[in-house]
């Protein structure tokens, strides 16, 4: 039962990145996985609640992570490495789910779902302001505003995730070559954000 709903999840992952939210059709997600519609209708109810499953399937496992570090008791410049570690992963090594959420979020005109969907995310960020918060209490980190700092993580690890142009600048490659974000893409952005971090959140003596 669970690997036929993840199977159906994966295709719905696969055609709402292609096709968005509104071009994907229950009859064409069953086509594609090898269903009927009653059987999508069994495990999920709507396509609504399909998409609200797939929002929280791929982001649980992340804020799990996040609550784990948040209880760590461990040097608050640690915990941030690891965020950065963390997401600098997730986002690039699935940009398909990133643009999804990037796009259908910024599109969705339904109030209710939207409620639903924008709360699964800030769980995470309520996470993420916590670890902030956490170290400038211990004086880890300098008085800052804990929201703005994660929306620079954010907002670096997006732009470089959703720009095919910035990408190619970036990796020094001409607009017409494939783009591929390696390892060692992906060890520079984390060095770079670590930098960034430190040096905005370091204590001014």
């Amino acid at each position: 039962m669970v690997d036929k709903r993840e199977h159906i999840l994966d295709i719905a992952e696969n055609l709402i990145a292609e096709f968005g939210y509104e071009g994907t059709s229950t009859r064409l997600l069953a086509k594609e996985a090898g269903v009927n519609v009653a059987m999508i209708s069994y495990y999920f109810g709507s396509r609504e609640k399909l998409f609200e499953a797939l929002i929280e399937s791929r982001t649980s496992v992340t804020h799990a992570k996040l609550t784990s570090l948040v209880k760590e008791e461990t040097d608050p410049w640690l915990k941030l490495n690891k965020v950065i570690d963390l997401y600098v992963e997730r986002i690039l090594s699935n940009p398909k789910f990133h643009r999804i959420l990037c796009r259908e979020i910024s599109l969705l005109q339904r109030s209710a779902m939207t409620e639903n969907l924008n709360e699964i995310l800030a769980r995470n960020t309520r996470e993420l302001i916590k670890i902030v918060k956490q170290g400038i209490k211990e004086k880890a980190f300098r008085e800052v505003d804990p929201e703005m700092t994660i929306a620079t993580l954010f907002g670096t690890i997006s732009q470089i995730s959703m720009s095919g142009t910035l990408k190619h600048l970036m990796l020094n490659r001409k607009p017409t070559d494939t783009c591929v974000i390696d390892e060692s893409f992906k060890l520079r952005l984390k060095d770079h954000l670590k930098d960034l971090m430190r040096a905005h959140l370091t204590p001014q003596k």
